[in-house]
């Protein structure tokens, strides 16, 4: 993970990368910024954060609702990159919050 002034990037394992980069998924993952490398860590606007978690949960749903899905566990592994976004968050305002000036 990493934490910028106006952006998180985070890793990924294979199998969040393969669901994220599935090009039936883009609707869901629109405000997140896969560069195509080999290290899969995708850079995500910290205003566009709230409506890419809420936009992943609704994955999650459809993708639990699938039977004929090719990842075990859709569910669970779109989990995980929700808690890895809401940790690089709660990092980024942690490490870029505004502190008050003493005069």
């Amino acid at each position: 993970m990493q934490v910028l002034p106006d952006a998180v990037i985070i890793n990924l394992s294979p199998s969040q990368r393969k669901l994220l980069r599935d090009p039936k998924h883009a609707a869901y993952t629109k405000g997140m910024i896969v560069v195509d490398d080999s290290w899969g860590r995708p850079r995500i606007q910290v205003a566009d954060i709230a409506g890419l978690v809420g936009r992943l949960q609704e994955l999650k749903t459809l993708l639990v609702a699938d039977d004929t899905h090719k990842i075990s566990r859709p569910g669970d592994v779109i989990d995980q990159v929700i808690l890895k976004i809401e940790d690089a968050a709660a990092a980024q305002r942690r490490t870029y919050s505004e502190r008050p000036t003493s005069n």
